[in-house]
């Protein structure tokens, strides 16, 4: 969480009220977000704009493989996940957010230059300011998750390194963590096909299930 608080816009860094730290420690898996981060923070610092692909698992195929083209301006961290702002397409006194770890194939756009005005600025400033009530639903509870040891890292990098993960076997591993449960906790999981599962009490599992028939499964076909 410091990592990433410690990223942000230089356009008017003091106006954020931010202090300026560029550094990025390189994860121990180079598939997570922060090899796509650094070069995030490149643009943000050379003023340019990005390319990339929005991965999130409820898109489709031909919407995940969609190239995006817009210009970042900072970095929150809001209800244990990770997002970063970027400057509307249609409207750019307006901003919109991308979770950080759906963002793929991050590219800087050539002989782009990105120049924010005093208006915007402030506008972006109000949506920095309501991002924590727009994913403020859930509460924190003790979770019980498996998985396997190729998402290992994974784990260490949302957790943190004080989870204390026990080996079931070769190919699975369960901690206990303390969590926000909610929609968009639900849908990090999915995000790893089946290689993280809920595996403590019939509560948690029952809410988990209702999340998907409500948003992936055909209920005609739930039977």
């Amino acid at each position: 969480k410091k990592r990433m608080q410690d990223l942000f816009s230089i356009h008017n860094q003091a106006y954020f009220q931010k202090r300026l730290n560029l550094h990025v420690v390189k994860n121990e898996n180079e598939q997570v977000f922060y090899q796509e981060l650094e070069v995030i923070t490149k643009a943000i610092k050379e003023k340019k704009k990005i390319r990339f692909e929005y991965q999130k698992p409820s898109l489709t195929f031909n919407e995940k493989h969609k190239l995006t083209e817009l210009a970042p301006i900072d970095t929150v961290f809001s209800n244990n996940e990770y997002y970063l702002l970027c400057q509307g397409a249609k409207d750019p006194n307006t901003c919109i957010q991308y979770r950080l770890d759906y963002i793929k194939n991050v590219e800087i756009v050539k002989d782009s230059d990105v120049k924010f005005d005093d208006y915007q600025l402030n506008s972006f400033e109000k949506k920095l300011n309501n991002m924590t009530y727009m994913y403020g639903e859930g509460k924190i509870e003790v979770i019980e998750l498996e998985f396997t040891p190729n998402v290992y890292s994974n784990m260490i990098d949302k957790f943190g390194k004080d989870i204390h993960p026990k080996k079931i076997n070769e190919n699975l591993y369960c901690v206990q963590v303390r969590h926000i449960i909610n929609s968009t906790f639900y849908s990090w999981i999915i995000g790893f096909g089946g290689r993280i599962q809920i595996a403590d009490n019939d509560v948690h599992k029952k809410q988990f299930k209702d999340f998907l028939m409500e948003n992936f499964i055909n209920k005609n076909n739930a039977d």
